[in-house]
């Protein structure tokens, strides 16, 4: 990890060729208990590490926070949307939001995932209701992932 506040641990990816970065990432991640479904502290052997300084390409994580507005798609989760832990594929949340966007190559994205979807969850991508580059992906009355896109 570069870095961690106790819950989540955070990691930072350059991705280069020959001519130089091409892409930067970064990204936030949870221990969650299998059992209660809730976040658990990260072990002292995490906590413990010393990185060193690690640019962060792209500052400090934020939180997305959009209201659902226009419904863009709705769609059944299917068997083939699933990672090994049964629920969507943090992947497949992305691809829906995309598929309804209008422009077909976004810059950047800004995602937040706020709850797991399962086998056979109606989903609803709607447009966030603040502009139209952001995405909300829902399940009745539950966010599930929230997305901003740049172009």
């Amino acid at each position: 990890p570069s870095g961690h506040n106790g819950l989540a641990a955070d990691r930072e990816f350059l991705i280069s060729d020959a001519a130089g970065i091409c892409a930067r990432a970064s990204s936030q991640w949870l221990l969650f208990d299998l059992d209660s479904r809730r976040p658990v502290r990260l072990p002292v052997a995490v906590t413990a590490l010393r990185v060193p300084d690690v640019e962060r390409p792209l500052g400090s994580a934020g939180k997305v926070v959009l209201d659902p507005g226009t419904e863009r798609m709705r769609t059944t989760v299917r068997k083939s949307d699933l990672d090994m832990n049964g629920h969507v594929n943090n992947v497949r949340y992305l691809h829906w939001m995309m598929d309804t966007l209008e422009a077909a190559h976004p810059k950047g994205v800004d995602i937040s995932f706020k709850s797991e979807a399962l086998l056979g969850d109606e989903i609803q991508i709607s447009e966030g209701s603040e502009f139209a580059t952001g995405r909300v992906v829902s399940r009745a009355d539950k966010v599930m992932a929230l997305a901003r896109f740049a172009f």
